[in-house]
């Protein structure tokens, strides 16, 4: 009785969130259309953007939750609105409710966990290769655009060339970062806060060669050449590094899968053996706590990976 409680009681807080989301949803969305009314009324030089001030928006803990999350589904190459991602948020409390009721209270916080980690992952993977790809690109790029330089055209010019030039994801990012500047944003500040979205170094450099050129003159076409060797010369770097790593790289792959593939298969030849531990009060616990540590571990040994 008092499980069926808890779980009515997460289920009214999972739909009161909802649709508080769906009302922050709908406001942002009125102030969007707003906003953009109001640019293309007053073409936007006339009341520059202030930096550093948050909007009221941001402010708010749910706005900075749905920034972050839309930003995470961004950058991997699938934006969302927020109703999808309230929609994405009630499937994953209905899964843990569905599993509750089952399994167990504890069984169905496990499941809406692994459920959302298993989509975050799936983004991190997503998001890692369309950076691999963006910084293959980035010389290509570069080199479009010093062409464009060398024919005579201003560096917004030479953007606009260069952008049409080259494929996907990279064209995508400039070409976003080509209507921002038509709306009167900065060309430094449009591509710094793109690298920072991606987290993409290479735009960092980039954004920093625009700002020292607007700022103090110069050939920028020398600035983007060493870029690009720059560049090269670390992407040579750190295929060697991987070469000279991979056989660290299989053990830890090894290590760190190795004990859920072996539940995975003593679940499937014997399920009496696991499920008499977690229909047990003190073997549930020895479960949550094996699973947590196996966790630890995977973070452990990816985050030493990444330094490989």
């Amino acid at each position: 009785m008092t499980l069926a409680i808890g779980f009515w009681l997460l289920a009214g807080a999972a739909a009161c969130a909802a649709l508080y989301i769906l009302k922050q949803a709908r406001q942002r969305a009125i102030e969007d259309v707003v906003t953009q009314r109001v640019q293309s009324v007053l073409q936007t030089e006339l009341f520059p953007r202030q930096r550093g001030a948050p909007s009221q928006e941001a402010s708010r803990f749910p706005g900075r939750v749905l920034t972050r999350l839309r930003h995470v589904f961004e950058r991997a190459g699938l934006p969302v609105s927020d109703g999808k991602l309230m929609l994405i948020a009630g499937g994953l409390a209905g899964l843990g409710l569905l599993v509750g009721q089952r399994l167990g209270f504890e069984a169905g916080g496990i499941a809406a966990a692994a459920a959302a980690f298993g989509i975050y992952v799936y983004l991190y993977q997503r998001w890692r290769r369309r950076i691999q790809r963006m910084r293959a690109q980035m010389p290509m790029f570069l080199d479009h655009l010093i062409r464009a330089l060398d024919i005579g055209r201003n560096l917004y010019g030479g953007i606009q060339t260069a952008s049409e030039e080259i494929d996907e994801p990279l064209r995508e990012v400039m070409l976003r970062v080509r209507a921002r500047i038509d709306l009167g944003e900065d060309l430094a500040d449009t591509v710094t806060e793109a690298a920072r979205l991606y987290e993409l170094k290479e735009l960092h450099l980039f954004a920093m060669a625009v700002r020292v050129n607007r700022q103090f003159g110069g050939q920028v076409r020398d600035t983007l050449q060493s870029i690009v060797r720059m560049i090269e010369q670390r992407d040579r770097a750190q295929r060697e590094l991987k070469a000279l790593t991979g056989e660290t790289r299989i053990t830890a792959m090894v290590l760190g899968g190795l004990p859920t593939l072996l539940a995975l298969y003593m679940s499937a030849t014997n399920p009496d053996y696991l499920a008499s531990m977690w229909y047990d009060p003190g073997g549930r616990y020895v479960l949550i706590g094996a699973g947590l540590w196996q966790l630890l571990g995977v973070g452990l040994l990816w985050r030493m990976m990444r330094r490989l």
